[in-house]
């Protein structure tokens, strides 16, 4: 009896030292959408950490959209275009392989609408519009709850179009 009471003890202690208690230790939807939406370069710096050391198996989108959000809160020409050349890298190539996702195409098109013209990254973003509006109510609440923010600010996706 002793002895399944200490490895009951054990085994609990094991879970909560597994599992991190802090939600600033996990990746999280909603804080990665306030990041790419007002966030701070500390902020972005803060989710991408966290998006890399996740078990996400979808990842590379997200560390694309930091990437390239961190890209224009960053002073130096060179490494901006690193940041975004590397973010674009990532993003793309999932976004060529699956469609009709549309968490990935609102990635993008927050980004080509914030995009210096200079850099020539503007030219899906009637395509993405007309992806998320099809598809938004398949969204998660959370991704939705963003999607719904970000209309309210931005010039190519309005609160009408959803």
């Amino acid at each position: 009896m002793m002895l399944r009471s200490v490895f009951t003890v054990l085994v609990m202690f094991a879970a909560i030292a597994a599992y991190p208690q802090d939600k600033s230790t996990r990746f999280d939807k909603a804080l990665f959408y306030k990041a790419m939406e007002k966030g701070t370069l500390e902020d972005i710096e803060n989710q991408l950490e966290l998006t890399q050391k996740s078990g996400l198996t979808d990842k590379s989108a997200f560390e694309g959209g930091l990437l390239m959000k961190k890209a224009g809160k960053v002073s130096k020409p060179g490494e901006k275009l690193r940041l975004f050349k590397s973010g674009r890298n990532k993003l793309e190539p999932l976004i060529k392989k699956f469609p009709e996702n549309v968490e990935y195409r609102f990635i993008r098109l927050m980004i080509q609408e914030n995009a210096p013209d200079i850099l020539g990254y503007n030219k899906d973003f009637k395509t993405d519009k007309e992806v998320i509006k099809k598809f938004f109510n398949t969204l998660s609440p959370v991704v939705k709850e963003a999607v719904e923010n970000y209309s309210r600010i931005s010039k190519i996706l309005t609160p009408a179009d959803l």
